[in-house]
This record gives C-alpha cells, sequence and structure tokens, in this order.
C-alpha cells in the first residue's frame, strides 16, 4: 500500500524552520548578484535586483512546481528583472531625448546686450 507522504527532500527546504531561508539566501544570492551584474554593468542595482528576486521567488515557494530547482527560478526571474530593467531605461531614454528642450548657446555680446550691460570703452 502506498501512502501519500512526501519527504523532506522531495518538498524541498522548509522555509518556516528557522535559520533555512537565512541558509538559502546566503547559498544562492552571491551567484543571482553577479549574474544581475554581468547583465546590468553596475554592482549597486546588481545587488538590488537579486535580493528583490529572492524575495519574489522564495515568496511563491510553496508554487514552484519544482522546490528543488529554487536557483533555477532564481536565475531566470533575474534574468527577466534585469531585461525589464533595460527595457524601461531604454523608454526612458527615448522619452527625455524627444522631450529635451533645446538649448541654445548664447555669444558673450549677445548675452551682455540681453542685460543691458555695456562694457566700457577703452580710454
Amino acid at each position: 500500500m502506498m501512502t501519500d507522504r512526501v519527504t523532506a527532500e522531495e518538498r524541498g527546504p522548509d522555509l518556516q524552520e528557522p535559520g533555512s531561508l537565512e541558509d538559502l539566501y546566503v547559498r544562492t544570492v552571491p551567484g543571482a548578484v553577479r549574474l544581475a551584474s554581468l547583465l546590468l554593468g553596475d554592482p549597486e542595482l546588481a545587488r538590488d535586483i537579486a535580493q528583490e528576486a529572492f524575495l519574489r521567488v522564495a515568496g511563491r515557494f510553496r508554487h514552484l512546481r519544482v522546490p528543488d530547482a529554487f536557483e533555477a527560478y532564481l536565475r531566470r526571474t533575474v534574468i527577466n528583472m534585469c531585461t525589464s530593467h533595460h527595457r524601461r531605461s531604454r523608454v526612458e531614454r527615448e522619452y527625455l531625448a524627444r522631450h529635451r528642450p533645446v538649448t541654445r548657446r548664447w555669444s558673450r555680446q549677445t548675452l551682455a546686450s540681453a542685460i543691458g550691460f555695456e562694457p566700457r570703452s577703452a580710454p
């Protein structure tokens, strides 16, 4: 007779167990930071994205199809978040390029006449 019991190894780490979430974080986030840093070129932003990705995946841990694949889910989440960041940055740059005010370079003489300044004539 088969039982429906799932072993701890099949279930993956228990995130309710003290220290297990911290252990999972210590084991997986440094690799996620390296990946994000390679994709973004900004170590600070990479740390932020890796931490946010960890929180997203850990928050959905019970719903993962394959809990043992936590690192794979984390890597995919980091890649998706980096892609989203690049997309938002590109849209922002394009918007700013279209809506940037026109700047003019004024000559010294034009500026002086605009404010009513008249240079003294040499004696």
